[in-house]
């Protein structure tokens, strides 16, 4: 298992990083590359026009939700952003 694993890692360029970085410190510019990635999707997401925004003069007028749905919504995307948070910090045990 070992070697497939070491097998990945060096078709991926990390093994070249441990004479630079020791240990886990190696994998972290993998990690920071993803993290680039993740913002610019985030990035491109937020430039994409909405195209239910857009209304042209014959289209119908939406009903507005109901009170307190989009405050509901907004806590429960928290709450599930302090999920993922919470599972990503008890992912990462220094030392090891």
């Amino acid at each position: 298992m070992r070697s497939r694993a070491w097998t990945v890692v060096s078709l991926l360029g990390v093994s070249g990083l441990h004479t630079i970085l020791p240990g886990a410190l190696v994998y972290r510019p993998l990690f920071l590359l993803v993290a680039a990635g993740s913002l610019l999707c985030c990035a491109l997401t937020l430039r994409t026009p909405d195209s239910e925004a857009v209304r042209t003069h014959g289209s119908p007028v939406a009903e507005p939700a109901p009170d307190g749905v989009e405050r509901r919504e907004n806590r429960l995307v928290l709450r599930l952003m302090i999920a993922n948070m919470m599972n990503g910090a008890a992912s990462v045990r220094p030392g090891r």
